[in-house]
């Protein structure tokens, strides 16, 4: 057995040692054997990417699957190349960290196992998902990670808000998990392959003829549910009922970017110059309008996780943008660098609400600078990175992603490229107002702080470091990936516009809320920027319509099969047994005749068809 089993073999024995010997080892040795668990796999997946790096992309079959005639591909095998490993190695690495940091943040939670155990499980299932080599593996993956993010997001099983937004999610992502089995099934039934290497072959992929469109269109319906796009995305801001690891989990490295990864994988499906290629804009253009409308949101609201939940959409929408107009390479770094400064800013989210005994309104603390000088600093790295400042690793993604915007073939790039700069610049306006408002507005909230122990800011600081550092290595990752370089002439021309407008929000959001709570958005403004969160309502009312619709159709149609069907089946059987007494009376001579007539007619028919034998009727 090759070692990448390894990747996915550690957190699964993690998942099931926590959830069976919690009791026995206490939660101190439940939650070191949950994190080393993770490390275990961080390491094989870095020895992976070394193997990559010597011998190249190769795949590895641990056993058959699924045996149907006529279908090749179905079976238990890993894809080793750069872009999984690039995605398992930040996957583990990140998830390490936060299972490290949940020691701390859940220490005073009495189901401490079952915590653990669905984290690893959380990875464990995302593993899966990033090393299948095919569609059948890793929707066992897609379908695992909906599963253990149902049971994270509702972890506090006795909150209703919690539990309901656990089943938002889940059901939302379930409407994603029809699409991507439907894409399997056509591309299956087209292509008698669901391995990726063999079904995105040009051949192939020539086999789906005109239905190609529909298979990419569904391949969307998946990604969009899992990421979060428009108009799937209401279930992620609820997601923040969950425990602030599980938030940092989620949006930074795991279940949102499944998305982005699946259209990657896929790219030569919407590459063809065929049907699917007509996907592309619209890839583009979906991903602009949800980074633009989650930076509007995020402008409003005042929970401190809501506001990065909606800065992860914006983020995601950022990806979605490079990877339709062909810039895999950039949206893949924007992805890990991503993982880095969003677990960092969740993580010290989550140090200031344990702080502040639970309070998430940032109109509700201030004053936090001088008390948490450490935690504010991590805050601080992890905004700059948010709003792209140099030479943060934000800084670099995000301006792989404007330049090769601006420099696509794409007709709509440049109102891409100034969605894209209105959307950086409202993200570094909400990003600089959250920290104001924290740590340097006057105070408002608790000053007996809850200070966290050093489990909970260790992670702090090696995330800062990579925050800082990580930009530097994207110009290789993206090689090793694929992207469209933007220009070398407007390469600084567009990198200081881009820089400019990151300064000029941190600059607004300094001047108009280092005093305090001040908003810039008129009270109907506001109103309409909640649009994103009243969409609930719609998809509520349209849920309520289908209730209506089908009470009504029951009620037509319940009675025939409750009332009028046994009736006639009831009524029937009397006729019939009527008829059968009077034939079994005791009567010898009806008897006789009814022995003559059915010998009468069986000779007929015997003659009839000797008869039709002779004249050259069939033999």
């Amino acid at each position: 057995m090759d070692s990448i089993w390894l990747v996915l073999a550690f957190p699964l024995l993690g998942s099931l040692l926590c959830a069976t010997h919690y009791k026995n080892l206490g939660k101190t040795a439940t939650g070191a054997l949950g994190s080393l668990a993770i490390l275990a796999a961080f390491v094989a997946a870095a020895q992976q990417w070394y193997l990559v790096q010597e011998r190249g992309a190769f795949q590895s079959k641990l056993a058959n699957w699924l045996v149907i005639p006529g279908v090749s591909g179905l079976d238990v095998a890993a894809q080793v190349d750069n872009l999984s490993v690039i995605m398992l190695c930040t996957v583990t690495g990140v998830a390490f960290l936060i299972h490290c940091y949940s020691m701390g943040y859940m220490s005073e939670e009495d189901d401490y196992g079952r915590f653990f155990a669905s984290l690893n499980l959380f990875v464990a299932t995302m593993v899966c998902l990033v090393m299948a080599n095919n569609m059948g593996f890793l929707l066992v993956g897609w379908g695992g990670v909906g599963y253990a993010s149902y049971s994270l997001i509702g972890f506090y099983r006795s909150k209703p808000s919690a539990v309901s937004a656990a089943r938002k999610a889940f059901l939302m992502n379930v409407v994603g998990d029809v699409g991507l089995m439907l894409a399997l099934c056509l591309i299956v039934s087209r292509t008698g392959s669901a391995d990726f290497a063999t079904f995105l072959q040009p051949e192939k992929l020539k086999l789906l003829g005109p239905d190609v469109f529909i298979a990419g269109a569904l391949l969307l319906v998946g990604a969009y549910a899992k990421s979060a796009q428009l108009p799937f995305h209401t279930w992620l801001p609820d997601a923040m009922e969950g425990p602030t690891p599980v938030s940092a989990l989620i949006h930074a490295a795991t279940m949102v970017t499944a998305g982005v990864y699946l259209v990657v994988r896929c790219a030569p499906l919407f590459n063809t110059g065929m049907a699917a290629s007509d996907l592309m804009p619209i890839v583009a253009i979906f991903g602009a309008m949800t980074a633009l409308l989650a930076a509007l949101c995020a402008v409003v609201q005042n929970d401190l996780k809501r506001i990065l939940a909606y800065s992860t959409m914006s983020q995601l929408g950022y990806m979605f943008m490079a990877a339709g107009v062909g810039a895999y390479g950039a949206a893949i770094f924007h992805l890990v660098t991503h993982a880095f400064f969003k677990a960092l800013l969740f993580l010290t989210a989550g140090v200031v609400i344990h702080a502040m005994h639970g309070e998430q309104d940032i109109r509700r603390m201030g004053g936090l600078g001088k008390k948490m000088f450490g935690t504010q600093l991590a805050f601080l790295i992890g905004s700059l990175a948010l709003a792209g400042v140099p030479p943060l690793a934000g800084f670099f993604s995000k301006e792989a992603i404007l330049m090769s915007t601006f420099d696509a073939p794409n007709p709509d790039h440049a109102m891409l490229w100034g969605v894209g700069i209105a959307t950086a610049l409202l993200t570094a306006y909400y990003t600089g107002r959250a920290y104001v408002l924290t740590f340097w507005a006057p105070q408002q909230g608790e000053t007996d702080l809850h200070h966290p122990g050093s489990s909970m800011t260790w992670p702090l600081a090696v995330l800062s470091l990579a925050t800082v550092t990580a930009g530097f290595g994207g110009h290789d990752l993206m090689a090793d990936i694929q992207v469209i370089p933007g220009a070398a002439h407007e390469g600084v021309a567009l990198q200081a516009v881009a820089i400019a407008v990151g300064l000029v929000g941190l600059a607004v959001a300094w001047a108009a809320h280092r005093k305090g709570a001040a908003t810039l958005v008129p009270p109907g403004l506001e109103t309409l920027l909640r649009a994103c969160e009243t969409i609930d309502g719609l998809y509520k009312a349209l849920a309520a319509q289908i209730r209506n619709l089908a009470d009504a159709f029951s009620a037509k149609i319940d009675p025939v099969f409750s009332q009028l069907a046994p009736d006639l089946v009831r009524r029937s059987m009397l006729g019939t047994s009527t008829v059968l007494c009077q034939l079994q009376g005791g009567s010898l001579r009806l008897y006789v005749v009814a022995v003559l007539a059915s010998t009468g007619l069986l000779a007929l028919f015997v003659f009839g068809l000797v008869a039709f034998s002779s004249q050259g009727g069939p033999q």
